[in-house]
């Protein structure tokens, strides 16, 4: 009985790793409320997610409000900016599904899932440097959209993975209502989680890359 609840066993791991997944996902349900804040929510939750797969000790939930206060304008901002095009590109899908038809309405549905697709991209990217690197928004923006064209095997899954709860509250929306209470309490952490295994690989490659050259330079 001692060694099933030693934090050494891997089942107490499962759950801690469980409950912190909660909590994250329960702090950043209530920082994206006012809706302005989501992209401070997001970077917050990425930060946290990059410590606890770093550090298991970490303390995610310190670091994620000191996260959510450093981050906030430069994530705000960029929220704020791709939120519109988001909007734009969701209410124009909408109106050409129930009022246009033909070549130039699947030419136009084209062009809004490649805007999408840019947009979303640059915000999966940019949410993860944003809290590890300090530098001007316009050079997180322009290193995001780099790092996703150049990485479209990861960029894809993680457009896949943004727009998987709108994707099934718009085709199944009983069964996402029927599990609106994952979403509200686990949904959101798993998905950044998963965000992180997918970018923190090619922040790392970029990073030692870096170094490298730093060091080959001085020499």
């Amino acid at each position: 009985m001692s060694k099933l609840f030693n934090s050494n066993n891997i089942f107490m791991q499962t759950v801690d790793r469980f409950f912190t997944f909660c909590m994250l996902n329960i702090f950043t349900v209530v920082c994206c409320l006012p809706i302005v804040t989501v992209g401070a929510a997001l970077t917050a939750c990425s930060k946290a997610m990059q410590e606890m797969v770093t550090d298991p000790e970490a303390a995610v939930g310190k670091i994620y409000f000191q996260t959510f206060k450093k981050c906030f304008w430069q994530s705000t901002v960029l929220w704020l900016i791709n939120l519109p095009i988001l909007a734009f590109v969701i209410v124009d899908a909408v109106l050409l599904h129930y009022n246009f038809s033909g070549p130039m309405a699947v030419v136009t549905y084209v062009v809004l899932g490649v805007v999408a697709f840019l947009t979303l991209s640059v915000d999966a990217f940019a949410f993860q440097m944003i809290p590890r690197y300090a530098d001007t928004l316009k050079n997180h923006i322009s290193n995001a959209f780099y790092l996703a064209t150049r990485n479209l095997h990861r960029t894809i899954p993680l457009v896949v993975l943004a727009i998987c709860p709108f994707v099934i509250a718009a085709l199944a929306p009983m069964f996402f209502f029927k599990t609106i209470v994952l979403w509200m309490f686990i949904g959101i952490s798993c998905i950044v989680f998963l965000h992180t295994q997918l970018v923190l690989p090619v922040l790392l490659d970029m990073e030692e890359t870096d170094e490298e050259t730093t060091q080959e330079a001085e020499l």
